[in-house]
């Protein structure tokens, strides 16, 4: 096997062992250097394989089997090749199964590159960087931000005919006994291959999707940001994976890193009304989060299954330096009991209610109470209709109810699915819209609400928790411009307006009432009033009232 060169690609980063050039093709390079023409020559073919190292889990969750290392192929990634000259010879992406045919120039010393990117040669949608390395001021054009693109170079030699089986492995670069080197090449390659099976899940029900620009930033510096968790960052359309030896490292935990592509997924094909903040296995949540989290769970077990035969790996799998843990979703022994007030665990709360019944919902597994196996296109096309048109907030409702639309009218087995994890037909736990709001008319009359503390422990996260707002539907009496004025007590309470579908927040100003006005669509205006976010978990009642105005619209509060 002829040695690789590993790196990254960045014009900032000389300082590196293994500096290489990045961009796309038809570029070679990044931040404006100077791109050699395409070489024209007489070339040979190239074929062979490119395989990256992959470190799997325990058989129990207590941390990465160093001893069990196997190689798996690079799906997908674009590759090319370039002569001495640094001039593009060729480029393509490798198959399924890693293979690869290429053209080399003839008699020369060429470089064989394999990108950690998906997509088209000419202009990938996915880029696993460096989240430590970057240009500050990155050219309008550059696809990757000033980032560095993670790439596996390696030297091919110098022929006059054809090159077979050029068969090439980025290595962990981690030993058997669970010693790390320097360099870790298999890293990225891993990365690229969870996002490789979310695209084919993804195609599986829609051929022809496509996929916005994603920056997959794998952080190896424990630097003091972002340094917290994996996660996704949607003003940057980013993925951040840890990946910190003495930590916490989720390159080789394929889970964690399908759940934080859900997320991304949530972003560009459907939409997500989340709170944000934190959230554990048996927290009561609320509504728009717990779905978040329970559906990015789920669609991880199955981008890591099947789609075909709609076989998923239910095996949630979370690995540390020190061990870590697991949660399967085909186990229904996690999140049973009550919690404060004798509330049980299972419900719309849950974020794993929520993945259980999602992903019962697609697989084949004829478990205990589960008869339902519809695969990943009639979720898809609910998370792609009802998920984004709905006037509500997202949630599990919102969600059974686009399925319910797709599939023609309720389903028995996903009912008994949803009434397994405590999500009933006629009381509080609605499947059909409407069923988790306070119902009000916009009339002028004042109602009354409460914000509720269901943990009562002074937690600055408890503004996502259970009832930490009330969500509220006004039915509309007239139309035009209408007034929401809430009236918390005491005055000085810190509360916030949200609107469905919409990335911002009201904030009263100090002392007043939190007044806001608002053109509505449709028959109700929905909204929902909350615990300010950051603020300490306390109970607040309020008082609202919506009327039609037609005064002009009343300056915001800050948001």
């Amino acid at each position: 096997m002829t040695p690789f060169r590993y790196g990254v690609c960045a014009a900032i980063a000389a300082a590196l062992a293994a500096l290489i050039g990045c961009g796309d093709p038809s570029s070679g390079g990044s931040g404006g250097s100077t791109v050699p023409p395409p070489y024209t020559g007489p070339t040979v073919q190239v074929t062979g394989r490119v395989t990256y190292t992959h470190v799997p889990s325990q058989p129990l969750p207590t941390g990465l089997n160093y001893g069990a290392q196997v190689d798996m192929p690079i799906r997908g990634a674009v590759i090319e090749i370039r002569d001495s000259s640094s001039r593009l010879v060729s480029y393509g992406n490798t198959d399924g199964n890693g293979n690869y045919t290429l053209r080399a120039a003839q008699n020369q010393a060429n470089t064989l590159r394999v990108k950690a990117a998906l997509g088209s040669a000419l202009s990938p949608n996915t880029y696993v960087v460096d989240a430590d390395i970057a240009n500050p001021n990155p050219p309008p054009s550059d696809p990757l931000r000033g980032k560095a693109l993670f790439v596996l170079d390696s030297p091919l030699a110098v022929v006059a005919t054809d090159l077979t089986n050029q068969n090439f492995n980025a290595a962990s670069g981690i030993s058997s006994t669970g010693v790390y080197s320097a360099s870790r090449p298999s890293g990225p390659f891993a990365i690229l291959d969870v996002i490789y099976r979310a695209h084919v899940l993804v195609r599986s029900a829609d051929p022809g999707a496509s996929f916005p620009v994603l920056l997959a930033n794998w952080d190896t510096d424990l630097d003091g940001t972002d340094d917290s968790s994996s996660f996704y960052r949607p003003s940057e359309s980013a993925l951040y994976i840890r990946g910190f030896e003495t930590v916490d490292i989720d390159e080789f935990d394929s889970h964690i890193v399908a759940h934080e592509w859900g997320h991304y997924f949530e972003d560009k094909f459907s939409r997500s009304d989340t709170l944000g903040g934190g959230h554990g296995a048996n927290d009561f949540l609320d509504d728009t989060i717990a779905f978040g989290e329970g559906f990015a769970t789920a669609l991880a077990g199955m981008i890591m299954g099947d789609p075909a035969t709609h076989a998923g790996d239910p095996l949630y799998v979370e690995n540390t330096a020190t061990g870590g843990f697991s949660y399967n979703m085909e186990l229904d022994n996690d999140n049973v009991g009550t919690g404060p007030g004798g509330r049980p665990f299972e419900g719309y709360w849950c974020e794993h209610s929520v993945s259980e019944i999602i992903y019962d919902i697609y697989d084949n597994a004829a478990d205990a109470g589960d008869t339902v196996d519809l695969g990943f296109t009639p979720i898809y096309q609910a998370m792609r209709g009802n998920e984004v048109s709905t006037v509500y907030f997202t949630s599990i409702f919102t969600f059974l109810h686009g399925l319910e639309q797709v599939l023609g009218g309720p389903n028995a087995g996903i009912n008994a699915l949803a009434a397994g994890e405590n999500i009933g037909l006629r009381d509080d736990h609605e499947l059909t819209p409407g069923g988790r709001y306070l119902n009000i008319l916009a009339n002028g009359t004042t109602y009354a609400g409460t914000i509720q503390d269901t943990y009562t422990d002074g937690d600055p996260s408890d503004f996502n928790k259970l009832f930490a707002r009330v969500m509220i539907r006004a039915g509309l009496v007239a139309s035009g411009r209408h007034r929401i004025t809430v009236t918390p007590d005491p005055i000085t309470a810190p509360i916030e307006l949200r609107l469905p579908n919409v990335d911002q927040r009201w904030l009263p100003l100090p002392g007043q009432p939190l007044v806001y006005d608002v053109v509505p669509t449709g028959n109700d205006l929905i909204f929902s009033v909350g615990l300010e976010a950051g603020s300490t978990g306390r109970t607040i009642p309020f008082t609202v009232t919506v009327e039609a105005i037609a005064t002009p619209i009343m300056p915001e509060g800050p948001g």
